[in-house]
């Protein structure tokens, strides 16, 4: 499942769920700006938003 997000602060995102028995989330920034999250099938996006609001800092400076 693949979602396309922008509101207030969290970057325009894409969401990959995976179903295999990933345990982790990991962001990666692409060449384009656009800010790609794999996590588990079972991560709700709440906590996904909540995740990426922690790490805004670290996504900036990724996007220079």
């Amino acid at each position: 499942m693949i979602l396309f997000m922008n509101q207030n602060d969290i970057p325009e995102m894409t969401i990959v769920r995976s179903k295999r028995r990933k345990r982790t989330v990991s962001l990666n920034v692409q060449q384009d700006g656009t800010l790609r999250v794999l996590a588990p099938q079972r991560t709700s996006v709440k906590w996904i938003k909540e995740f990426i609001a922690e790490r805004t800092d670290w996504i900036r400076e990724r996007r220079r």
